[in-house]
């Protein structure tokens, strides 16, 4: 299992005229959402931003001449869901002669199916925002569906 990735919720404007569009919402430390800062602390920062920054409030706009946009978070939104994925081996050994064995054995990748889920949406002035778009590795073993194999190992 592994935690739920940190997630820079980003502006999509040059505030500070440096030339980054993809500023990081101001209060918010890089790769802070879910690292410190948690979705009411987030939401309370979006509010201070709106009552601040957007041209529809204050008349003004970047050193680049963008319009700065109220930003509106969605109804549900998060930085990601933990990685789960529990696998299983079982072996077992068969002795046939003194130096003959088989070895049979039985392999179970996510055996409770979990769909893991990634891609989530930074961009704070898109109705994306913190929603997934991408399940995690559908590769058989890491992560991906439930998968099962089987297989013997004869040794002499």
């Amino acid at each position: 299992m592994v935690s739920a990735p940190p997630l820079n919720p980003t502006i999509g404007v040059d505030l500070t005229g440096n030339g980054v569009s993809t500023l990081v919402l101001p209060g918010v430390e890089y790769n802070g959402f879910g690292r410190g800062t948690d979705v009411s602390h987030l939401i309370a920062l979006v509010d201070d931003f709106n009552k601040t920054y957007p041209t529809s409030v204050t008349g003004k706009r970047t050193p680049a001449n963008q319009v700065i946009p109220r930003i509106t978070l969605p109804n549900a939104f998060s930085n990601g869901d933990a990685f789960f994925s529990t696998d299983l081996r079982l072996t077992r050994v068969f002795r046939i002669r003194e130096r003959t064995k088989v070895t049979v054995m039985a392999e179970g990748f996510n055996v409770f199916n979990v769909a893991n889920l990634s891609g989530y949406s930074g961009n704070l002035t898109a109705s994306t925002f913190g929603q997934p778009n991408v399940r995690t590795s559908q590769t058989f073993g890491t992560g991906g569906p439930r998968a099962f194999q089987f297989g013997a190992r004869l040794t002499f």
